[in-house]
């Protein structure tokens, strides 16, 4: 049972980094972490002035910061404002489309994206700040840090049930595979006795 359960979990691992076959050719993989998702051949386009300043004006809502360096960065090493400015316009489009998948999850995301911001500029102004004052931002950003503590983990069990969800699934379909073991196997023997093109099961 122990050998049974291992081989199920590595089968949901293989499907979820797109290793299976069959599942690549029916259905295009979703990310479910819009953040940490593969950068697309689109992120190496040249985007157009209106591309941009959609982009820079979303970086300026979420990370005001980090907006600002790269309208810097737009000035003085234009060719790597390019690259940057395309990864973040990725960003931008995974999040409006998580907006319309997941509201929910949306808003908590950039709410993370909010306080990571937030806590990154309450640790420049501590690393600069005397004593008295420096104690003052380092209660503010440890309450910071613990907001950011539980969103992060609730975004983790989100994805820790959507494996079990997923695993779920596979079980099912393997059990029904199984079931029709015989009828897949016949198809198969057919197929490849007809079209040299046939390249997976079904």
């Amino acid at each position: 049972m122990k050998k049974i359960k291992g081989w199920v979990l590595a089968l949901v691992l293989w499907f979820a980094i797109g290793g299976a076959v069959d599942v690549q050719a029916q259905q295009k993989p979703q990310h479910d972490h819009p953040m940490r998702a593969p950068e697309s051949a689109e992120a190496f386009r040249p985007l157009t002035p209106e591309e941009i300043d959609d982009t820079l004006n979303y970086m300026q809502e979420l990370d005001p910061q980090a907006a600002e360096r790269l309208q810097t960065l737009r000035d003085e090493n234009p060719a790597t404002f390019r690259r940057q400015i395309g990864r973040v316009h990725q960003r931008m489009m995974r999040m409006q489309a998580l907006k319309k998948r997941d509201p929910q999850r949306h808003a908590r995301q950039v709410e993370i994206q909010q306080l990571e911001s937030t806590a990154r500029q309450l640790g420049r102004q501590i690393r600069e700040a005397q004593p008295p004052q420096a104690a003052e931002l380092k209660n503010e950003l440890q309450e910071v840090l613990g907001t950011l503590f539980d969103l992060r983990e609730n975004e983790r069990q989100h994805e820790v049930e959507k494996l079990e969800q997923r695993l779920e699934s596979l079980k099912e379909r393997l059990a029904e595979r199984q079931k029709n073991r015989d009828e897949i196997i016949q198809k198969r023997l057919e197929q490849m006795s007809t079209d040299a093109k046939t390249t997976r099961w079904d």
